[in-house]
């Protein structure tokens, strides 16, 4: 599992526009294939920590599981509404739309601000560190792991915040990809430490939410606003485009 894990986040990142328009690899749909790839991370904790013999383990497996049907939507239509206003399931042609209409980038600030909290949720950082509370459940999935088993586990959520820093970057923040290459590089650092920071920024001003709590949030309050921009994409899609 911890391998597995591993290597879809690294396989992900291959698909994602850095320095330029163009991937290493992509094509038509390749912004469907990243967010299978990054879904994996989180069923491998489940299935990690469900075929561990600790009670914690399989505690923190459930509310891995659980939180995954909560966020995992919202990071969809979050991500997704900008590509249906480029009309394009390509991260590259997206890229390429929103640098020839950068006005346009503001329309999806909603799908953002709902994207990063889904990330932080499928990060399982403070406020959604549910699976992994440690005052309750010692280390939720991990409990039973050590050596380089955890070390890989722990790995693979620190380059899955790169990578998905670096899809909200491509998507919501593609300005710069047509410059010199490495303007551009420098460019996709800084907005990968904004997003990063934001993040950051979030763990710090809220407190842990029990299980339940984090459903609600997300199903009651973040998922309205999740289809609200889908619903203004059509709009400015359908009336002025």
């Amino acid at each position: 599992m911890p391998i597995l894990a591993l290597t879809a986040v690294t396989t992900a990142f291959f698909y994602i526009p850095l320095w330029s328009v163009n991937s290493l690899f992509s094509f038509t749909g390749d912004v469907i294939v990243v967010l299978y790839l990054l879904t994996i991370p989180t069923v491998t904790f489940f299935l990690g920590g469900w075929s561990s013999t600790s009670m914690y383990a399989a505690i923190g497996a459930v509310r891995t599981l659980t939180q995954l049907f909560s966020y995992e939507v919202l990071l969809f239509l979050g991500i997704l509404s900008p590509m249906v206003l480029a009309d394009t399931w390509s991260l590259s042609d997206a890229a390429i739309y929103y640098n020839n209409h950068p006005a346009l980038m503001l329309i999806n600030i909603a799908g953002l601000f709902v994207s990063l909290i889904a990330l932080l949720g499928k990060l399982e950082k403070v406020p959604f560190d549910i699976a992994e509370a440690e005052t309750e459940i010692v280390g939720g999935s991990f409990t039973e792991y050590s050596g380089r088993l955890l070390a890989l586990f722990r790995m693979a959520i620190d380059m899955e915040m790169i990578v998905g820093a670096s899809l909200i970057a491509a998507v919501f923040l593609p300005f710069g990809l047509t410059l010199n290459p490495a303007i551009a590089f420098v460019l996709y650092i800084v907005k990968v430490c904004f997003v990063v920071f934001l993040l950051s920024l979030f763990r710090t001003i809220f407190a842990r939410l029990r299980i339940d709590q984090m459903v609600k949030v997300c199903w009651k309050y973040f998922a309205p606003i999740a289809f609200a921009q889908i619903l203004l994409v059509l709009i400015v899609k359908g009336v002025f485009l």
